[in-house]
């Protein structure tokens, strides 16, 4: 499809948000959401959101027996948001294709957690032993990746090969994100999730974002606290035209480290309760905390930059 068809006939694409419990997600894509015109009066992009839908008593058993309900879990919820996710995307396509007298307008959807999110925290849950070896091979046959390079095609396959995606990420550091759970929600997590679990989930995202900036460098968007804390900026950075969700020729996976900060001791040694040997079989390395933050904060100073307001 050309540019000037695109702009003709308009396209459905996705932005995957993604980040750690209480860093924000569900704030920001509400707020992109109720900024974005709802009617088709005009050229800008129309937003809509895909909330995420976890069985709350399903939760719950989790929170209070892991080890029994951690694979239920994982397995239900990658079944029901991808079925719902594929639900919306073939509802905007009709009404995109129903506006014949005028032209159509870009649809895109803000999923608050994906795919991606997902099979991180079925990772997580593997390392820590909570998910058997068997569970895990059947968790990943029915997500299509069984190693951390294979999550964009994983995406592609689930989302359709013909739906645009960008991975917005909000970094927020695992210990400040655990506090705004902590003294913000009044939820079962708040009082059994512990900072090690938040930790564990920031190494395997930190691990899934370098590879993703490697294969995909521009369908990959990190941001800090202090930066989407202005929707605005991210609206229009959403809505961006040239930098949105295209998918991009594979490069050497080398290419998009060489903006990485120096590494200075990158390298550390994992908690306990962490199976060192199933992280690697996933290509799964740990990263001292520190690093982690200083890197994201690195990536996230040249992501918005670049982007106009004008275009959105």
């Amino acid at each position: 499809m050309s540019d000037t068809d695109d702009l003709v006939n308009g396209v459905v694409r996705l932005t995957l948000v993604e980040g750690l419990m209480g860093c924000g997600k569900s704030f920001l894509c509400n707020e992109l959401v109720r900024r974005s015109p709802s009617i088709d009066t005009c050229s800008r992009p129309v937003l809509f959101c895909v909330e995420e839908d976890i069985n709350a008593d399903l939760l719950t058993l989790f929170y209070n027996n892991p080890e029994r309900y951690a694979f239920l879990i994982q397995l239900t919820t990658l079944e029901r948001r991808t079925n719902a996710v594929n639900l919306r995307i073939q509802h905007q396509n009709i009404c995109r294709l129903q506006l014949d007298d005028k032209p159509r307008r870009d649809r895109i959807g803000v999923l608050d957690r994906s795919l991606l999110g997902d099979f991180v925290f079925a990772l997580a849950n593997y390392v820590m032993g909570r998910i058997d070896d068997h569970e895990m091979q059947v968790y990943c046959h029915k997500a299509g990746a069984t190693h951390v390079t294979q999550i964009a095609h994983a995406i592609d396959i689930a989302y359709g090969p013909e739906t645009p995606w960008r991975i917005l990420y909000l970094h927020s550091p695992a210990a400040d994100c655990k506090n705004r759970v902590d003294t913000i929600r009044q939820t079962v997590e708040a009082d059994i999730v512990s900072l090690s679990y938040y930790q564990l989930l920031e190494q395997i995202y930190f691990n899934v974002i370098r590879e993703l900036r490697g294969s995909r460098p521009n369908a990959v968007t990190v941001v800090t606290w202090n930066q989407y804390s202005d929707a605005d900026k991210i609206r229009h950075h959403v809505c961006h035209k040239s930098s949105a969700g295209q998918r991009c020729k594979d490069v050497p996976t080398c290419a998009s480290r060489c903006d990485d900060p120096p590494p200075r001791t990158s390298r550390a040694e994992p908690s306990q309760d962490v199976n060192t040997s199933r992280m690697r079989k996933f290509g799964l390395e740990w990263f001292d905390h520190t690093h982690i933050d200083h890197t994201m904060r690195h990536w996230a100073r040249h992501s918005l930059c670049s982007v106009k307001t004008n275009n959105a």
